[in-house]
């Protein structure tokens, strides 16, 4: 499966997906760290998360994928509309 598969199947079968730097117990960078904080706070259940770090293929894929530069990228499903409208405010508060 190539990247582009990956990603694609990954954000198809599960809700909400953060690609981070880092895992959720140990995020490596601020803003990857303020994201789970602000999942957990809107009460998010059953994030995926992926770890960009170890994969400069996937890193670049998701940048791709979402055509989103800086690489900040959470997937959502349309359900989760109200934590996605206070991801947008933290998002824009963030750059």
């Amino acid at each position: 499966m190539d990247v582009k598969e990956f990603i694609q199947k990954t954000v198809s079968e599960h809700p909400v997906v953060l690609f981070m730097k880092g895992t959720a117990q140990f995020p490596q960078c601020g803003f990857s760290g303020r994201a789970i904080q602000l999942l957990k706070a809107c009460d998010v259940k059953n994030v995926v998360t992926v770890n960009v770090l170890d994969d400069d293929g996937i890193r670049q894929g998701i940048k791709d994928f979402s055509n989103c530069r800086p690489f900040r990228s959470c997937m959502w499903a349309e359900s989760l509309s109200g934590a996605r409208t206070s991801w947008v405010r933290c998002t824009k508060a963030e750059s």
